[in-house]
């Protein structure tokens, strides 16, 4: 099976925004270790909130409220070999205030920096979500983003698995106790209004289904990527980001890029 990395089609130099439910944060640091283990240097950091990752030694986590003091301590950490986590403030509650969207393009910008992962979207931990007028907050030098959701939303009743539920609800045209198809999900991940609703011009737009970690899951989770490719995505990764390997499945053929 390809890394996260090859299945994402993630090449040089580019900016990833996670939107959507069920594994962002997961998805993202697991693309920064593969993509450190092969020589890039990334930064992390989101346009909304996420909670402060745990203490690592690979790890630092970067807090400033202004701009240039942000992008100076960031180059610091990388100096020194880390993995800079980048937000303009600590919550009460344990999380980490994203930084503007337009400055993601100057973390991008520091010297040596190839990659910049960004969580764009939160989810209050549900499987799924449908956004809310102004999210996701994906930013607009973004090249490449990945709306997630957990196969474990799949035919359950909308309002138990859902964030937003009333937006779901809008976008699909079900009731609270319907059980989500696969047509509403890809309704929502892809669909106007949804998970990638923001996406730049140009910037590829590669699905990930994440918690398949058994055979049962795994059928239906081809049953999901058969409705994202019919409404539109030319690639869709099948995964158990918790796992040893991750990705369980690629569906599509396009070519996954080399890091030079």
């Amino acid at each position: 099976m390809p890394t996260l990395r090859e299945a994402l089609t993630i090449g040089d130099r580019e900016i990833v925004a996670f939107v959507g439910a069920g594994g962002k944060t997961s998805a993202m640091f697991r693309l920064a270790r593969e993509l450190r283990a092969v020589g890039a240097i990334v930064v992390v950091t989101t346009t909304t909130k996420i909670l402060v990752p745990p203490a690592s030694p690979a790890l630092r986590v970067v807090i400033e409220a202004h701009d240039g003091d942000l992008a100076t301590a960031v180059a610091a950490v990388l100096r020194c070999g880390h993995l800079p986590v980048a937000g303009s403030a600590a919550t009460p509650d344990g999380k980490l205030e994203g930084i503007a969207p337009d400055r993601v393009a100057d973390l991008a910008g520091l010297t040596g920096v190839t990659h910049v992962l960004v969580e764009a979207d939160g989810a209050a931990r549900k499987p799924f979500k449908a956004p809310r007028e102004g999210e996701p907050v994906i930013p607009a030098s973004a090249t490449g983003v990945v709306p997630i959701v957990g196969i474990d939303a799949l035919g359950w009743p909308l309002a138990e698995v859902s964030h937003r539920p009333e937006r779901v609800m809008a976008l699909t045209g079900l009731g609270r106790g319907d059980r989500l198809d696969a047509r509403a999900i890809a309704r929502v991940l892809l669909g106007p209004g949804g998970n990638t609703t923001g996406t730049p011009p140009g910037a590829r737009i590669v699905p990930l289904v994440n918690k398949v970690d058994d055979e049962r899951w795994l059928e239906m989770a081809r049953e999901l990527a058969t409705e994202l490719q019919r409404s539109g995505a030319d690639r869709v990764v099948i995964a158990a980001l918790v796992g040893a390997r991750a990705v369980i499945e690629v569906v599509g053929s396009a070519t996954p890029p080399t890091l030079r």
